[in-house]
């Protein structure tokens, strides 16, 4: 089993929306604002609000905003703090292809899989197909299925996965975006320790 663990994925964009622009609408800062604004190159943030665990390690990592100027509005934010959640999360894929194992689907489950905007950023991103499934919980679930192969309903887990879990949506890289995001990843690869001693 291999895992990547980030401190502040979902949590950086909660912060974003609910305590700094003080709304619960994701659907208005996702689906609208994030959506309608373009891939910025070089406007980042490095998702570190409660330091960060994978690939860093370090629990005194910080936050950033980077590449601001007077023209970004709030859309071109929170598109780049889903940008940087999603590029950190990369972060952890690239791990474990460095490790001899290979994917070609990622699945995603529980609140950002409501996102439209954001699966299909992750399908760009990661350079891969992006299947969701009919879960919202995905843990909880996982917890559930595990309970029913324990208590014998089912053989094994392959066959509780295959009876329970199905796909209800798949994304696809868009080629264009991927070759924006794919540079820009290697931007982002080089802040973290270009400002872990700032």
């Amino acid at each position: 089993h291999q895992m990547g663990v980030m401190l502040s994925a979902a949590a950086s964009l909660k912060w974003w929306v609910e305590d700094i622009n003080q709304s619960k609408d994701y659907e208005i800062f996702l689906e609208k604002e994030a959506k309608s604004s373009q891939i910025d190159k070089n406007l980042f943030f490095l998702p570190y609000l409660m330091g960060e665990r994978t690939p860093h390690n370090d629990p005194n990592a910080k936050g950033t905003l980077t590449g601001l100027n007077i023209q970004h509005r709030r859309g071109d934010i929170t598109r780049c703090i889903v940008e940087g959640i999603t590029f950190a999360l990369r972060d952890s894929l690239e791990l474990i292809k460095s490790m001899g194992i290979s994917t070609d689907i990622v699945r995603v489950s529980g609140g950002g899989s409501k996102s439209e905007f954001w699966k299909q950023m992750i399908a760009d991103i990661f350079n891969l197909r992006v299947d969701t499934v009919n879960s919202t919980e995905g843990p909880a679930y996982g917890a559930a299925i595990l309970a029913m192969v324990g208590d014998g309903l089912y053989k094994d887990v392959n066959a509780a996965c295959e009876a329970l879990i199905k796909v209800v949506d798949t994304k696809y890289p868009n080629e264009n975006n991927r070759k924006i995001y794919d540079e820009k990843y290697l931007k982002f690869k080089r802040l973290y320790p270009a400002l872990k001693e700032v």
